[in-house]
C-alpha cells in the first residue's frame, strides 16, 4: 500500500508542475498568472471578458442556435487580443512615465473590447431565447380554430344533427 501512495503522491505533484508550466497566454510572461502589476492585471481583465463572450457563442452553438456571425466576432475580439497582449509586454518594460501613459492609453482599448465582448456574449444569448411574439401569434391561431370548431359544433346541434 505504501508504494502505491508514494506513486500517487508523484503524480500529483507532476501533475501540478505540469499545470503551473503550461502557457497561461501565448506570448505572455507565465508569471502574470499571478502577478499585481498593472499590464498583468489588464491582461487578465482583458482575456477573461474575451473568453466570457467566446464561452457565450459555444454555449448558444451546443444548444443549437444559429449564431456563425458570432463566430466571427470572436474571432475578431480574439485576434484584439492579442494584438494588446504584445502591447503589454511591451509597455511593461518601459521606464515608469512612459509604462503609465501607455498602459492608460491600453486600458481605454481594453475598455473597449470588454464592451465589445459584453455585446457579443450578450447577443449570442439573446440569440437562443424563444421569439415570445412568433409563439404569441400561434396560439392566436390555435385559438381561432378552437373558436371556429366551437361555432361549427354550435351550428351542428342549432340545426338538429347528432352530438358529435
Amino acid at each position: 500500500m505504501d508504494p502505491i501512495l508514494g506513486l500517487f503522491v508523484v503524480g500529483i505533484l507532476v501533475a501540478v508542475i505540469l499545470y503551473r508550466r503550461r502557457p497561461f497566454i501565448p506570448n505572455v510572461p507565465r508569471q502574470w498568472r499571478s502577478s499585481h502589476s498593472v499590464a498583468a492585471g489588464l491582461c487578465r481583465r482583458l482575456h477573461r471578458a474575451v473568453d466570457t463572450a467566446d464561452r457565450a457563442v459555444k454555449r448558444a452553438h451546443d444548444h443549437g442556435v444559429p449564431v456563425a456571425c458570432l463566430d466571427g466576432a470572436v474571432s475578431d475580439l480574439q485576434t484584439c487580443a492579442a494584438a494588446i497582449d504584445q502591447r503589454l509586454v511591451v509597455a511593461s518594460e518601459l521606464p515608469l512615465s512612459a509604462r503609465h501613459r501607455t498602459l492608460l492609453v491600453l486600458r481605454y482599448r481594453i475598455s473597449d473590447v470588454e464592451k465589445a465582448a459584453q455585446r457579443v456574449a450578450t447577443m449570442a444569448a439573446e440569440a437562443g431565447r424563444p421569439d415570445l411574439e412568433h409563439l404569441h401569434t400561434l396560439v392566436d391561431g390555435v385559438n381561432a380554430r378552437l373558436d371556429d370548431l366551437e361555432r361549427a359544433r354550435r351550428e351542428l346541434r342549432e340545426y338538429g344533427g347528432t352530438r358529435p
